[in-house]
């Protein structure tokens, strides 16, 4: 889909993964890593996509002011990361996430990696009532500060789930950029380099 507007680059840390994107052929794929192994040249791109990665990554705050550097003035971050620490559970600990993120907290690393943050907002709302019901739920019952993973594997859900949480993820889009939302599993920001 960026293609149309420019070149595409990709960039992947691990080596097999990054093999396995390119691949695919849909875009050059970088094998580098943030904060401090991006072999790319400052102010190279106009547009880049953080979604969902800062979460996995030890140093945030460097990361962001790596990815400053490589915008052009004007450029654009956009990115997605999961949201409220009181969240954590299995899922985090299965994807290898070091955090969850408030807006506010969001909104400080942005700016103090050189940002200006033009929209942030909690997405995922539909599902956060659920979610959080489910998440209280078992720390109070079972009586863990966050879930076990051992013998759990990483699953595809039935396609009928999917197709319903695809449905529920589209409505959602209708209305999440005409306004802040205050909660959600999830936090999307739009930050541009003076």
């Amino acid at each position: 889909m960026l293609a149309k507007f420019g070149s595409v680059v990709g960039s992947e840390y691990d080596p097999e993964a990054a093999r396995m994107a390119a691949e695919r052929g849909v875009a050059e794929i970088v094998q580098s890593g943030l904060p401090d192994q991006m072999p790319f040249a400052d102010g190279q791109f106009q547009l880049i996509t953080l979604l969902d990665v800062l979460e996995h990554i030890d140093e945030d705050q460097a990361s962001l002011e790596t990815l400053t550097n490589l915008l052009s003035p004007g450029g654009h971050l956009v990115m997605t990361v999961p949201a409220f620490q009181f969240l954590w559970g299995a899922h985090d600990i299965e994807h290898h996430h070091r955090r969850r993120y408030r807006a506010k907290q969001l909104r400080q690393r942005l700016e103090s990696g050189g940002l200006q943050v033009q929209w942030l907002s909690y997405y995922n709302s539909l599902l956060f009532p659920i979610v959080a019901l489910v998440r209280v739920l078992r720390r109070v019952f079972l009586g863990r500060s966050h879930d076990s993973v051992e013998g759990r594997e990483l699953v595809l859900p039935p396609p009928v789930i999917n197709w319903l949480l695809e449905r529920l993820f589209a409505s959602e889009g209708y209305w999440l950029g005409r306004r802040y939302v205050p909660f959600g599993v999830s936090l999307i920001a739009i930050a541009r380099k003076p």
